[in-house]
This record gives C-alpha cells, sequence and structure tokens, in this order.
C-alpha cells in the first residue's frame, strides 16, 4: 500500500513479513509486526523511525546452505575511495540539494567504504570512517565506555593484551617493512629501516 495506516492487527509475529508500504507512521498502537517500508515520518517529528528487516536464513536451518552471500549485495562500485553507505550523513541539506543525493562526501560523514579500487572487484580495499572515534566491543552492547579496542585522530588504544606473532627473522638484513616487529625467546626485533633489522635482548625479572 502507499500509507499504512495506524491499528494494523497482524498474528504472523516474526514468520514473515505482515504489511509493505511506502510510507508508515508511528507504530506505538500496534500489535507485533514485521513491518517493511520504503519511508517513515520526518525526523524532526518522529524519533523512533521504524527498522528496515532483513532475515537472512531461518536459524533452524540445520547447518545447511552457508557461507552465501548476504541479502544487501553492492554488485559494482568502480574506482575508489567513495562511501558504499554512508552512517551518518553529516551534511544532509548539501545531500539533498543534489541531484540523485550523491554529491561528494565529507569528512566527518561516517561510513563504510573503500578506499582502494580500480573498477576491478579482486582490487577493492575496504575502510571505516567516523568524525569522532571507531571502537570495537565484545558481548557489549556499545556503551561508550567498555570498548576493547578504539581509533581516534590520535591514538590507537587497547583494553585487551595485544598478541604479535613471533616470526624472528634469520639475519639483520631479511626483508622487512619500517616500523615491524616481532620476537622469539630471546629478543624484541623492530625493522627500522627498509630490510634492516635490530634487536634488543630479553631478560627475567
Amino acid at each position: 500500500m502507499d500509507s499504512a495506516t495506524g491499528s494494523v492487527v497482524a498474528v504472523q509475529g516474526s514468520i514473515a513479513p505482515a504489511l509493505i508500504a511506502a510510507n508508515c507512521d508511528s507504530l506505538g498502537g500496534w500489535t507485533p509486526l514485521w513491518v517493511s517500508c520504503y519511508s517513515a515520518m520526518a525526523p524532526t517529528s518522529f524519533s523512533q523511525q521504524g527498522a528496515f528487516l532483513l532475515a537472512v536464513k531461518p536459524n533452524s536451518d540445520g547447518g545447511q546452505w552457508t557461507n552465501l552471500k548476504g541479502r544487501m549485495n553492492f554488485s559494482t562500485v568502480g574506482t575508489g575511495p567513495g562511501h558504499i553507505i554512508t552512517l551518518s550523513d553529516s551534511n544532509f541539506q548539501k545531500t539533498i540539494a543534489t541531484a540523485n543525493n550523491r554529491p561528494a562526501n565529507d569528512a566527518n560523514d561516517a561510513f563504510i567504504g573503500y578506499d582502494q579500487g580500480d573498477g576491478n572487484p579482486t582490487r577493492v580495499g575496504i575502510s571505516f570512517g567516523a568524525p569522532q572515534s571507531i571502537s570495537n566491543y565484545i558481548g557489549n552492547v556499545g556503551d561508550g565506555k567498555k570498548w576493547l579496542e578504539r581509533l581516534t585522530s590520535s591514538l590507537k588504544m587497547f583494553s585487551v593484551p595485544v598478541s604479535i606473532p613471533s616470526a624472528p627473522p634469520a639475519h639483520a638484513t631479511d626483508p622487512c617493512a619500517v616500523g615491524t616487529e616481532t620476537w622469539d625467546a630471546s629478543f624484541v626485533y623492530v625493522c627500522v629501516a627498509k630490510n634492516t633489522w635490530k634487536r634488543a635482548p630479553l631478560a627475567s625479572w
């Protein structure tokens, strides 16, 4: 339908979509309902915008049909860099004032994108960006406090131990990139210049 009406009653629950509409208003008076909407009320007047729901597979799939490609699939991305998904638009007025709503991106956008790409899908490099920070959580709602890893414009922070693989060079002139670190039971090794290793001994304490 074009515009969903209020007080819709459905019995499917999470089994299947019960309502598909171009526009949906507030759902406060509705029963548990799977709704698919193209748009919703203006965000200036309605904070609880309806979610866009996608099922990937039933949970009780018996372990079958693994490693399928995703329900949201961007077939081509072309030459990078660029955004694939703009998560937060820092200049939305510019976006809606631009034909096709695809203006140049902005430094303070939050996004999932690609910073390497020449039109060949085998040579795409994925990027993430945000104006404040990028944080990783495990078993947490994303509370802004108990992150395990956080990147800001000035610092990379970890709140868990960091493990560096042991792959010590055999010689001081073995190939390496500047800044590479590794170790073994006796030394810590650092690549200080191209193909130039230095090492420091480890001691018990």
